[in-house]
């Protein structure tokens, strides 16, 4: 009877043992952190909060930099009146007189030196109006100086003497030989350009006192009295030569050559010195020459300069030099081109 009891035994165990498993199973497994604090040997996690946000800055605007203080105005020109007299006087009128006490008062208010120039207008003839210049600016020195202005202030007196004009012509003879190479040849000679350093006037005659003259030339500016003196110069040589009208045409219609030009220096100088005056005289011309039949073209530079001295100074003798030192370079621009069947050829 003895294994009945067994199998009972066994079978009480059997049955612990699911009872024991089906409460197991039915266990629920709890994750909170109240839960965790109870267990033990479980450790504790530190709560993590995030960091506040930053205080905004608050962006203040710079100030604006104040005005730049106003700069004071620096002393500006010294104005003087002019100073007036009689036709071919040079003494003091009143209301002269009245001018320069107002120049004296300026004058010594304000530093530098003055330069005192006389005047005269056209009539009379150079060396009188030069010397009557110089005797009214000695006037208006002399007054200042009574007047209490220093003559060292005061830095020169000079006559100044109106504008001399010259006349410039090419006289050279025709020649049998040009006439003939050139025959039938029409030229037209256009305006020229105006390049030259010094375009107010042609020259300048300092004195030996310290007066000037200036020169310019009879009949216009330069620019516009060389074209009618290079076709007056091809006349003579023989050539059909006509000034062109501003579209390149001559009075015969259009012409074989047309010359046209750039004026780059001409001027006449005079300085006088004791005893004598030193003259000089220079002409510069680049000439293009364009051909009609074949729209060919030739240039050219023509070049001219001299110089001499006269004992007794007259504006006639600038003339004359600056016409030979025109007419020589003008001789260059026939030895140097040649022409073939009314075409201007190179040599």
């Amino acid at each position: 009877m003895a294994k009945p009891v067994a199998s009972f035994t066994a079978l009480v165990a059997c049955l612990s043992l699911l009872v024991l498993l089906a409460a197991c199973s039915g266990r629920k497994l709890s994750t909170s952190a109240q839960d965790q604090a109870l267990v033990p040997g479980t450790p504790k996690k530190a709560k993590v909060e995030s960091p506040p946000p930053p205080p905004k800055e608050e962006t203040v605007a710079p100030e604006p930099a104040p005005p730049p203080a106003p700069v004071a105005p620096g002393p500006g020109p010294l104005v003087l009146s002019d100073v007036y007299f009689d036709y071919d006087q040079f003494v003091l009128r009143s209301d002269a007189k009245t001018a320069l006490e107002g120049n004296a008062r300026r004058l010594k208010a304000e530093n530098g030196a003055v330069l005192i120039e006389g005047h005269c207008d056209e009539r009379g003839t150079v060396a009188y109006n030069l010397v009557l210049g110089e005797r009214r600016a000695r006037m208006v020195e002399r007054y200042l100086k009574d007047l209490g202005i220093a003559s060292s202030r005061l830095a020169g007196c000079a006559g100044k003497g109106e504008v001399v004009t010259l006349d410039i012509r090419t006289t050279p003879p025709a020649t049998e030989a040009m006439a003939k190479t050139s025959d039938g040849v029409r030229v037209a000679v256009a305006a020229f350009d105006d390049a030259r350093p010094e375009t107010k006037r042609l020259g300048t005659r300092t004195h030996l006192w310290g007066g000037e003259t200036y020169f310019d030339l009879t009949g216009g500016k330069p620019a516009d009295v060389v074209p009618l003196v290079i076709a007056e110069y091809l006349k003579q040589k023989g050539w059909r030569a006509e000034v062109a009208n501003a579209g390149g045409a001559s009075g015969a219609g259009s012409p074989d050559v047309l010359l046209t030009g750039k004026l780059l220096d001409m001027s006449v100088n005079a300085k006088s010195r004791v005893f004598s005056t030193k003259i000089t005289a220079t002409t510069k011309m680049a000439i293009q020459a364009k051909n009609t039949a074949d729209d060919s073209v030739v240039r050219m530079t023509l070049n001219g300069e001299g110089s001499q001295s006269v004992f007794w100074f007259e504006p006639e003798d600038a003339q004359s030099l600056l016409n030979v030192i025109l007419t020589d370079s003008l001789e260059k621009l026939l030895t140097t081109t040649k022409v073939e069947n009314n075409v201007l050829r190179l040599k």
